[in-house]
């Protein structure tokens, strides 16, 4: 990162004019990323600024439309065994030895265990889309270009980008699906297909209920 300093050293020289008495450190995040240089100085905005270079992402070709009172809606298809990457299960809780709590009731683990039992049968068709509540932190882009000819204008196409956060503080939640995106994260071909309906919302805390 403090090779990219070249190339702002105008910048940093501003900086630096404006504010002597900020550290060389600081001065390397305000060049680089300014808008991550004022939320901390010193060593914190370099801390910062590391964690934000090696933070992860899915990216996926999906298309938007708007429902309610201006609601954000998303389709799309990710790979089964990236759901529980980006979204946590309801009420998530481990035990002890590290296992899921209130999915280990007989009933449920067979009803898993079913599921895997048929994605691991290989070329499967899986069509029900697993619904994810998510929070602003996901990004579109819409893509660029004319639309085609006698387009109904009900969606618009881009990129969906959806950031890789800890357990416990995903992205988004299962709204449904959660015992199928289990599944899917203990199959053995975990790259199927899923298609996916997601919709923003503003207190992911309140979905998380």
């Amino acid at each position: 990162a403090y090779i990219a300093m070249g190339a702002a050293c105008g910048q940093q020289r501003a900086v630096a004019a404006a504010s002597p008495r900020r550290s060389s450190h600081f001065l390397r995040a305000e060049a680089v990323w300014p808008d991550l240089a004022r939320t901390g100085g010193g060593k914190t905005g370099v801390i910062s600024m590391k964690k934000s270079l090696v933070r992860q992402a899915l990216v996926v070709r999906a298309l938007h439309t708007n429902q309610g009172a201006g609601l954000d809606v998303y389709a799309f298809f990710i790979n089964g065994g990236d759901i529980v990457r980006v979204a946590d299960i309801s009420r998530i809780e481990r035990d002890a030895s590290d296992t899921l709590k209130g999915f280990q009731r007989p009933e449920i683990r067979q009803h898993v265990k079913g599921i895997v039992d048929y994605l691991n049968q290989g070329d499967v068709l899986f069509p029900n889309a697993i619904i994810l509540a998510m929070s602003p932190d996901v990004k579109f882009a819409a893509s660029r270009g004319s639309r085609p000819t006698g387009d109904a204008r009900v969606s618009e196409s881009g990129t969906l980008t959806l950031p890789i956060y800890d357990e416990g503080q995903r992205v988004a939640w299962i709204v449904d699906g959660q015992q199928r995106s289990i599944a899917l994260s203990q199959a053995k071909h975990r790259n199927l297909a899923v298609p996916v309906i997601g919709f923003v919302s503003d207190n992911l805390s309140v979905q998380r209920e």
